[in-house]
């Protein structure tokens, strides 16, 4: 895997999203560390599962690591519930329930 330092990848970013955009992974390094992994996003199956994502459950279950024992189901669709501005203690008590 190519890495990339966060200078490089700031220069040259559309070079670096076009190698990821074929299919190639980069780690992006910040002073020498590793601080991020760039890499292309799979497709989503019908369940709302990125196919990645699916093959490497299916493959824990091969292993026997986790059990299924059921039907494949969709993901729930994100909702956002706009309650108006709240008070910190608010959410602290609704954290506690």
């Amino acid at each position: 895997m190519q890495s990339v330092t966060v200078k490089e990848l700031r220069a040259r970013l559309g070079h670096y999203l076009g190698v990821v955009g074929r299919g190639g992974r980069l780690i992006v390094t910040l002073g020498g560390r590793p601080m991020a992994r760039l890499e292309p996003v799979g497709p989503s199956r019908p369940n709302g599962l990125p196919a990645e994502l699916e093959e490497r459950l299916w493959r824990l279950v091969a292993e026997g690591l986790i059990t299924w024992e059921g039907e494949p189901t969709r993901l729930p669709e994100p909702s956002a519930v706009n309650r108006g501005p709240a008070q910190l203690s608010d959410l602290v008590l609704e954290d506690r329930e």
